[in-house]
């Protein structure tokens, strides 16, 4: 995968048939290895060893409502401590 503008982390991948999987840490399950869950997992491995965040505040793919309308989060951090929410939407780099 692309190198990122974070620190490289190791993750752990899988290859199940066809297709390469990550192992999802929040989630706990192989998910398959697109480009945007490269940089997902990236991040998330980024907050967890860099910021220190704890892994029991990350959420991710989540639906909020929002105007009336559903949107689909990637990342969804709360600091509760702060009363502060963290809505965060990653893509594959350009």
């Amino acid at each position: 995968m692309q190198a990122l503008n974070l620190p490289q982390y190791q993750i752990k991948t899988r290859q199940s048939g066809t297709q390469m999987e990550v192992f999802d840490a929040i989630r706990k399950k192989y998910l398959v290895l697109t480009p945007e869950e490269w940089v997902r997992q990236q991040f998330i491995l980024y907050l967890i060893h860099e910021k220190e965040y704890p892994p029991t505040l990350i959420s991710l793919e989540k639906g909020i409502k929002c105007l009336a309308c559903i949107k689909d989060l990637m990342l969804l951090s709360l600091i509760k401590a702060a009363g502060r929410l963290c809505l965060l939407n990653l893509n594959r780099p350009m």
